[in-house]
């Protein structure tokens, strides 16, 4: 059945571009805004949630501003009878904010697996990548880091959406040889960035909401 958004529905969205207002109660801040009650905005916050209108409600810090100014997506070709368990295993990292699997498109892209990596410098994402790629031998054959440029354009709530960053590759495709030795560096970059957040403190409060 066809979820149909209402007026309601439309000024909330329209008043959470942007993303949520920072205080305690944000949805009596959007409430007030657009004429509405506290409850009538979660009501339909919930039901925009579990009509996939709306995927999650979380904190998303300015990695930028956090000194995280360098991010890499990388690419890997990877035996697809083991994408899922491997695709858990690296999205479970700490250097890693995103991990899908992708399709194929041979004969130029052989790559099934994306993983976002985000570092204060280049080096810094591809000692990251290294990390990666010792946990996906001997399952891959080949894999790419493409750095982003530039930043296009973000928005916290929208009924469209443009692509937020444009990605060149750093270097040719990668061969694997399996004897390669790699030296690993732990990263802490999610919890550095959820460490230096400021929504702590009003995320807990309204996360528990939509639980």
């Amino acid at each position: 059945m066809m979820f149909n958004l209402t007026e309601l529905d439309h000024r909330i969205i329209k008043c959470t571009e942007r993303g949520l207002p920072l205080t305690l109660r944000p949805f009596a801040a959007i409430a007030s805004e657009i004429g509405a009650s506290e409850e009538e905005v979660l009501s339909r916050f919930r039901q925009m949630k579990e009509n996939g209108v709306i995927r999650r409600i979380a904190a998303v810090p300015n990695h930028y501003k956090l000194g995280f100014v360098s991010n890499g997506m990388t690419v890997w070709d990877v035996d697809d009878n083991k994408i899922s368990e491997l695709g858990k295993r690296v999205g479970s990292l700490d250097c890693v904010s995103h991990c899908y699997k992708r399709p194929r498109h041979l004969p130029d892209w052989p790559y099934n697996l994306f993983a976002m990596v985000h570092g204060k410098n280049r080096s810094e994402v591809q000692t990251h990548a290294k990390k990666i790629l010792s946990l996906l031998k001997p399952s891959l054959r080949s894999y790419d880091i493409l750095f982003s440029s530039e930043i296009l354009k973000r928005r916290a709530f929208a009924a469209e959406r443009k692509s937020d960053v444009s990605h060149q590759p750093i270097h040719e495709r990668n061969q694997i040889s399996h004897s390669d030795k790699t030296e690993e560096k732990s990263s802490r970059t999610r919890r550095d960035l959820e460490s230096h957040s400021p929504l702590q403190s009003c995320l807990s409060a309204l996360l528990h909401k939509f639980d």
